[in-house]
């Protein structure tokens, strides 16, 4: 049995019971979805309003509203499952720009990643507690509250103390936890799921979208790039609401331009530690990547953006396969994606 399929049932009651069905005539069934718990459906809807759980949808066109109603960024997260478990692929930027060194990466984990950036308006619900959507687009303004949230720290989304260990675990505890009073804690809090930071493998896996060029969607210069991405040329540095340019393959908004997004792992420059604690150096295979196991430097991985860099810079910085340099401070265009790693 296919256990990544989705079994639908539809009962067509206006068939079975035409007297009883009312003013939807014909148009009455239902419709019921089962998958097996390891391979749930391509789309995961988290309502921030309300306590219902998880909602799951078998494609984009099952969205209500589609992906890119304004509801699924700012009172409900919708995140897309990224089929990475068994693929072998090349991460880095290999020749082409010499900034950092290419080899090839296993993943063995499908993993659900945020379809857009975690925005303002969602911030103020889930971490700053203000479930009041009127207030929260009072507060922040409609525009402005649908822009990716910024100005956080990489130790204000997972801690300074415990969170800041990994990929190592602080004693007594395990790799994934993080200190209270962050955003991961308090977006763990609200839905239940352990929510987290991609690592840097993770984010190249599903930025690339099956693409080995520099940019996803053949983008090749300043006006195809200007496409998908909000970059100094078309944002004069702004940072722009999500979801206004062209996605990639997998559905995924804003991976390239626009902001920085936090990744888990230290900046990683020649050599990665895999799941099991083993180091590879470049030209070697790695499986499941967590980045080097200790600090050389204060510096985390951040990947993508953002709208406040040159074309010329993008190509050299911000592309699908190159990392950048992300310091424990706070960045006016820089943010984050949230993932939920599956079984």
């Amino acid at each position: 049995a296919d256990d990544s399929a989705v079994r639908t049932i539809t009962w067509a009651a206006a068939k079975d019971r035409p007297d009883e069905i009312g003013p939807l005539g014909d148009a009455a069934q239902v419709v019921v979805q089962a998958w097996c718990p390891s391979a749930p459906p391509p789309y995961l809807c988290l309502d921030l309003m309300h306590a219902v759980g998880a909602t799951y949808y078998a494609g984009a066109a099952a969205v209500p509203g589609g992906v890119t109603n304004d509801l699924y960024k700012t009172e409900r997260l919708l995140m897309r499952r990224i089929p990475a478990k068994g693929k072998k692929w090349r991460i880095g930027s290999g020749s082409d720009t010499g900034d950092f060194p290419s080899w090839y990466v296993t993943l063995t984990k499908d993993y659900y990643l945020g379809v857009y950036p975690v925005t303002e308006a969602q911030n103020a619900i889930v971490v700053s507690g203000q479930r009041d959507f009127a207030k929260t687009l009072a507060d922040y303004g409609a525009a402005d509250g649908l822009k990716p949230v910024t100005n956080v720290a990489w130790t204000k989304v997972r801690g300074s103390d415990v969170g800041s260990s990994y990929p190592s675990a602080a004693e007594g505890h395990v790799r994934s936890d993080v200190d209270a009073k962050t955003h991961v804690a308090a977006w763990r809090t609200f839905t239940g799921l352990s929510l987290d930071l991609p690592t840097d493998a993770q984010w190249e896996f599903a930025a690339r979208a099956g693409t080995s060029g520099a940019f996803y969607n053949d983008a090749t210069d300043a006006e195809s790039l200007g496409a998908i991405a909000w970059t100094k040329e078309n944002a004069q540095g702004v940072v722009q609401p999500v979801g206004l340019k062209a996605p990639n393959a997998l559905g995924l908004y804003d991976m390239i331009g626009n902001v920085y997004e936090h990744c888990l792992d230290w900046l990683t420059v020649g050599a990665y530690e895999d799941a099991n604690g083993m180091t590879v150096t470049v030209g070697g295979d790695v499986t499941d990547p967590l980045g080097p196991s200790s600090q050389s430097n204060s510096w985390r991985s951040r990947r993508g953006g953002s709208c406040g860099e040159a074309w010329d810079s993008i190509y050299q910085k911000v592309h699908c396969r190159v990392r950048y340099l992300s310091s424990t401070t706070s960045n006016p265009v820089t943010g984050y994606r949230l993932c939920l790693e599956l079984p």
